[in-house]
């Protein structure tokens, strides 16, 4: 009876990962009338996450992460910010994904045998996933270019999400059978995996240079030799930097210096005139150029950190309990808050999660967040953690709260967290069983079955 239970719940997780999965590309590309179904089909994949995670869920951690946080929500969305019950819920929404796949994950990779069956099986469906991004992107970039449309299998708008993933995944599975001894042996073995990665360079996320860096650095093996081996293959990896480096430029078409320390400071960093931006962009919202633009005014990512506290504690909460959920979503069909729309160019624009969580949440929020990430990294870790696997993940969080949304989306937070609690406790004993050459060899089997 218990291995019918394991069946039905990993069943309707496998599904939940493919509908997010695919979705966004087939509505978009494949069958456009499903565009129209687009927020029911989300609110209904929401609503079954929360029934799968509470059938899941065991751990007290998990229970007072989850009931802190609605305790944190409520008090600061209705109680101090005096919003609706409906804002609750819909502002709630941005953190499913934290709230119920770590103990929907938890309760799969917890027991020997259910964690061994469920392992095998998901990194197939990983590989997969990873491989049907490269025709995705292909198609992507010949159809509309290097831009925002290239979020591969996520569909339009997901650019930066699919990168990450692609990098992560991929990752993941290079870091099962490589050997740190025998780097370039061990590059060669695996290279339809760094194949793999260049399609990211069709879609204009800039931060892929940042991953890829990261990516074959963390592949080496740290000790006394490092700065021998890094002095070895600095050629090689310039020579690698120089050719992404010319296949971006090529693809994006880009007119911009992306070698200027200028550019960088100014797209991602600030500008030179903060408040004037700040200006133009609230005469714009306040309809002084009127209804028709098509433009808009982005601030810098670094320019919306500085200024969460300022308006933050412009709100009713303040900084300590925020402005209340429901800032950053549901605006196509709920009424936007006064915050919203006193800040829509803070609310609008490029979005980064510890934005989300600051001016929604406050401090409280924040230390919430802080708790969250603790437990993650701490949950069933063991001595023989991968330690590469879990610095690559650290980093990539730190980036993620400061760069995107990603954190918002199931999709993207299901392999991370996988891969948080595979890093903590990596499957050695399994042996040939945990290859990447091994999976590869069982999918083959599969489709010829």
């Amino acid at each position: 009876m218990q291995i019918s239970k394991d069946k039905i719940l990993f069943s309707i997780l496998i599904v939940l990962f493919w509908i997010w999965a695919t979705f966004g590309f087939v509505a978009d590309e494949l069958l456009p009338f499903l565009e129209g179904m687009r927020i029911g089909v989300y609110l209904l994949l929401d609503a079954v996450l929360i029934i799968l995670g509470i059938a899941t869920i065991r751990h007290k951690s998990d229970y007072i992460l989850l009931f802190s946080f609605l305790a944190i929500g409520f008090i600061s969305t209705d109680i101090v910010n005096k919003l609706t019950w409906v804002n609750f819920l819909n502002g709630c929404r941005d953190f499913l994904p934290m709230l119920f796949l770590p103990p929907i994950l938890k309760y799969f990779l917890e027991q020997g045998n259910r964690r061994e069956r469920f392992v095998k099986v998901f990194d197939k469906h990983l590989m997969i996933f990873l491989v049907v991004q490269a025709p995705c992107l292909i198609y992507q970039f010949v159809k509309y270019g290097a831009n925002d449309h290239g979020g591969g299998s996520l569909g339009n708008g997901f650019s930066g999400v699919i990168s990450t993933l692609i990098y992560i995944i991929s990752f993941y599975l290079i870091s099962r059978d490589f050997d740190r001894t025998r780097y370039v042996e061990s590059l060669k073995k695996n290279i339809w995996l760094i194949v793999l990665l260049l399609p990211t360079f069709l879609n204009e996320t800039k931060i892929s240079f940042v991953f890829m860096a990261l990516y074959f650095l963390l592949l080496m093996k740290f000790d006394k030799t490092l700065i021998m081996r890094l002095a070895i293959a600095l050629p090689f990896f310039l020579a690698g930097i120089y050719f992404l480096f010319n296949m971006y430029m090529s693809s994006t078409e880009s007119e911009e210096d992306i070698t200027n320390l200028q550019y960088y400071t100014e797209s991602y960093l600030m500008v030179d005139d903060t408040d004037q931006l700040i200006d133009l962009a609230e005469r714009l919202d306040e309809g002084e150029f009127g209804d028709d633009n098509d433009w808009s005014v982005d601030l810098p990512r670094f320019s919306r950190i500085l200024l969460m506290p300022a308006v933050t504690a412009r709100s009713d909460g303040g900084i300590v309990f925020g402005a209340g959920l429901s800032q950053f979503k549901g605006q196509s069909y709920l009424e936007q808050t006064k915050f919203a729309k006193d800040f829509e160019w803070f609310v609008n624009g490029t979005t980064l999660f510890s934005q989300i969580i600051f001016a929604q949440l406050g401090l409280l929020g924040v230390a919430w967040a802080i708790a969250f990430f603790i437990s993650l990294f701490r949950f069933n870790k063991s001595s023989s953690r991968d330690k590469y696997l879990r610095a690559f993940l650290i980093i990539i969080f730190s980036l993620m709260m400061l760069y995107n949304q990603s954190m918002r989306f199931a999709i993207f937070c299901i392999p991370m967290f996988y891969f948080v609690f595979m890093a903590n406790r990596p499957m050695r004993e399994v042996g040939e069983e945990d290859s990447t050459d091994n999976i590869v060899s069982e999918i083959k089997n599969d489709v010829h079955e």
